[in-house]
């Protein structure tokens, strides 16, 4: 998102380059965006990606959930776990709801930057 955000279209060799990034992990988050309409990827001999978004109108947890199946921080947290320790003997277990807590702070704190705010900060450190 960094490299793109130049504005850019940039082959993923190029991103990989910019970024320090491997190029086989470049390809698998490439495709996560564009299927998550983050990026337009055009293929060929003048191909690359190029944003498709405006990154002032998309949060750090949006981000996150396109390219990260598992956002929960304890598989305990994920909507179809049945964990055989919630609700022992009618009380819900301390641990989870520690855990959940700290899961609601984690997307809290995500959602409140968008990319754009967390790349202008970057560039002026």
């Amino acid at each position: 998102m960094r490299a793109l955000s130049t504005g850019e279209k940039l082959a993923a060799p190029e991103i990989c380059r910019r970024e320090q990034l491997p190029l086989q992990f470049a390809y698998r988050i490439m495709k996560k965006l564009e299927k998550g309409g983050i990026i337009v990827i055009t293929r060929g001999a003048d191909g690359g990606a190029t944003l498709s978004v405006d990154l002032d109108k998309i949060t750090v947890y949006q981000l996150v959930e396109i390219v990260d199946d598992k956002q929960e921080i304890n598989a305990c947290l994920h909507p179809d776990f049945c964990c055989p320790r919630n609700t022992v003997d009618g009380k819900p277990c301390a641990v989870h709801e520690y855990l959940s807590g700290v899961q609601d702070t984690i997307v809290d704190m995500l959602n409140t930057q968008t990319l754009g705010e967390l790349l202008t900060k970057e560039r002026s450190n």
